[in-house]
Order: structure tokens, then C-alpha cells, then sequence
């Protein structure tokens, strides 16, 4: 992602086209960039694209438990934890639980009104 000429970041989007899903696996932002709304720009921009353009039924996305700034991001944006994956990624020496999120385009048309 780019901001007045100037890397800011980047996402990682997985296209499921059989399964008419999209997922979001990766957002980062470098320090300076972040808590100015680029992330919660981000994903409306994908939504507009997936739910108009490509037509997609379903976004997902996840997150590590432990990551609260994400998990705020993801209900802020209208996401619905559809569950916890425990100790599903293993980092660091450590395993972590995993937030699994999803947003329906019937709920991208509800926000929409």
C-alpha cells in the first residue's frame, strides 16, 4: 500500500474462486502509518471490489488471538467471529489460537443501507 508516494504497508489476499470467497491473510503497516484508518481503508476498498466487481459470496480473515488490536479492527469493519482455531500457528516457539473471521455479502448489503 502506498500513501502520498510512500510505502505504508501491504496486505495478502487469497482469491478462492470456485468458492466464491476471498481471503485476507496479512495486513501490515509501518509504525508511522499506523492508528490514521489505512487497515479499516483497506478493507473497505477490498470489500467494494470483492462484493461488486468479483462478485464473491464470502470475505474472510483471521487473526492471532493475542492480537486485540485486530480483532477490534475486524468487528469495527463488520466481521463475525465465526470461531477460534486453538493452537493453530506456531510462532516463535510458542502456538497460538487462531481468530477466524467472515463477512457474507448479504451482511456488505446491510451496511450499505
Amino acid at each position: 500500500m502506498f500513501y502520498n508516494n510512500q510505502f505504508i504497508g501491504m496486505r495478502k489476499i487469497y482469491f478462492y474462486k470456485e468458492a466464491f470467497t476471498l481471503k485476507l491473510n496479512t495486513v501490515w503497516l509501518v509504525s508511522n502509518a499506523r492508528g490514521r484508518g489505512f487497515a479499516t481503508e483497506s478493507y473497505r476498498t477490498i470489500e467494494d471490489i470483492a462484493f461488486n466487481k468479483l462478485k464473491v459470496n464470502k470475505i474472510m480473515r483471521v487473526n492471532v488471538a493475542q492480537n486485540k488490536d485486530s480483532a477490534k479492527l475486524a468487528e469495527r469493519t463488520g466481521f463475525i467471529l465465526d470461531g477460534i482455531s486453538r493452537c493453530a500457528v506456531y510462532m516463535n516457539d510458542k502456538f497460538y489460537d487462531l481468530m477466524i473471521w467472515s463477512k457474507l455479502h448479504s451482511d456488505y448489503l446491510k451496511e450499505q443501507k
